[in-house]
């Protein structure tokens, strides 16, 4: 890229403008939860921005949405987990192709071991007092204490699901960008923005058990959690697509 400073500066200003509303104004409600829209901006930080400034705009606009809807004390961690996810995707969008191989080999077989663990502790800890997590599920909307086994055994099984699609995906499309670049960008786009989003998941998994002192009930919001960064992913591509040979030249 060939940006002037002064360029840079106002399309992080922008950026940071739309991680902030697109994560505290746009949201949607699921089944025992919400997501928002705010990781599809950080992605398009990764595509447009240097990495200092896409991680200052990931960070502080994701920050500065916690501030205002009134979580406070997950403005710091979130300002480093969206900072570092920005930085990952943008890194591994202009990796060569030994190194994009390299590192979705070993993300990708990391995820699977991460979530059989998940799977592992659920199982474990929750069948043995499941009154103990009842109170930690209301909000996913789990209210009686006979829904909590049936519930945990179906979130064992979607980790589980999540860790071997994402290998197998992240393993074809290794092989695929390694045989030609060419009208490969969607796929790169797609599994650099995954390796940001496993990041992400893990992120917050390690800042719930700083915050609440429990590694069992953060597994909960795992599968939320991958549901919201794919979500991200098809509306940051479809944007890139929408936007590709609109933009300056120094953004494309």
């Amino acid at each position: 890229m060939n940006q002037s400073k002064s360029s840079q500066l106002a399309y992080t200003g922008l950026m940071t403008a739309l991680v902030m509303i697109s994560t505290a104004f746009i949201s949607f409600t699921i089944p025992r939860g919400y997501i928002h829209l705010g990781d599809a901006m950080i992605f398009l930080c990764a595509i447009l921005l240097k990495w200092k400034y896409g991680a200052f705009a990931a960070g502080v606009g994701s920050a500065l949405a916690d501030i205002y809807l009134g979580y406070t004390i997950w403005a710091l961690p979130t300002l480093i987990v969206k900072s570092i996810m920005c930085i990952i995707a943008h890194f591994i969008l202009r990796a060569d192709k030994k190194s994009f191989a390299f590192v979705g080999v070993a993300i990708g077989s990391i995820w699977l071991a991460l979530n059989v663990g998940f799977r592992y502790f659920l199982g474990k800890y929750v069948s043995e007092d499941p009154a103990a997590y009842l109170e930690a599920l209301e909000y996913r909307g789990v209210e009686r204490l006979a829904d909590v086994i049936p519930y945990t055994n179906a979130i064992q099984n979607i980790l589980i699901g999540i860790g071997l699609v994402f290998l197998v995906a992240v393993l074809l499309i290794v092989l695929k960008t390694n045989k030609s670049d060419k009208k490969l960008v969607l796929l790169r786009q797609f599994a650099a923005f995954s390796f940001a989003g496993m990041w992400m998941v893990i992120g917050y998994f390690i800042t719930e058990i700083i915050l609440y002192g429990n590694y069992v009930t953060p597994i909960f919001s795992v599968p939320f959690n991958v549901l919201q960064f794919v979500i991200g992913i098809i509306l940051a591509q479809a944007i890139y697509k929408a936007l590709e040979g609109k933009l300056p030249k120094e953004l494309a």
